[in-house]
């Protein structure tokens, strides 16, 4: 599996804008989602986790895009029967979904 160190290519005293960071984040979402079609849960369930990590340094944590990532991680834990990890996803989802509608 590809590292997240070696997308980045920087050594870690150089700071990523959060320009880059999201576009890190969209790189591992691609790889996610290029794991599931495969059937390779668990790459698509790390990749997923490290699209919301990059996102969460670069957005502010009560974003449409944190959410969607959420979700994602949510779907993925579930798809390989993990409910609690799922249901622990979806519980901040709706968390962040609640704050974006300022309830």
């Amino acid at each position: 599996m590809l590292s997240i160190h070696k997308i980045r290519g920087a050594p870690d005293e150089e700071r990523v804008s959060p320009i880059d960071d999201l576009v890190i984040a969209k790189i591992c979402r691609n790889i996610a989602i290029i794991a599931d079609i495969k059937g390779y849960n668990n790459d698509s369930i790390k990749m997923n986790e490290q699209c919301l990590i990059f996102k969460l340094k670069a957005l502010p944590h009560q974003h449409e895009e944190i959410l969607i990532s959420q979700l994602q991680c949510a779907s993925a834990y579930e798809a390989v029967g993990d409910y609690h990890l799922a249901s622990q996803f979806y519980e901040k989802a709706y968390l962040t979904s609640k704050s974006l509608n300022g309830d």
